[in-house]
């Protein structure tokens, strides 16, 4: 059922929308991509929004991208953005608990326990 969805929001960006409608679709078409290890159409998703102040979902995504591949130091970077620049469109736990948890546990990695500390009470 997933794998419908991706086809219906993909449709959905080749029409007439609204920016708001448009930064919705990446959204969800990254995380899709996200889940099916698609790499190439997750990125196409999140960079047309890193280039255009990016929802708090996609620079949680891209923090568990490079977490995932233990690039601690960018993981932080897209995690910070996700709590402390950018604010959510679809899901609050993109902006606060999720990213919370990624960079709790990047920081904990590199052997950095105070900034870790810092995020445990979000």
């Amino acid at each position: 059922m997933i794998f419908h969805a991706e086809d219906c929001f993909k449709t959905a960006l080749k029409e007439e929308r609204s920016l708001e409608e448009y930064k919705t679709a990446d959204c969800i078409l990254a995380k899709i991509s996200f889940l099916k290890k698609d790499w190439e159409s997750f990125f196409t998703a999140c960079l047309k929004e890193v280039a255009d102040n990016p929802p708090a979902e996609i620079c949680t995504l891209l923090g568990e991208y490079y977490r995932q591949k233990e690039n601690f130091e960018e993981a932080i970077m897209w995690y910070y953005n996700a709590i402390h620049e950018q604010e959510c469109m679809l899901n609050i736990q993109y902006s606060q608990k999720i990213p919370a948890e990624g960079i709790i546990e990047c920081y904990e990695k590199l052997g950095m326990t105070s900034q870790a500390e810092e995020y445990k009470s979000l």
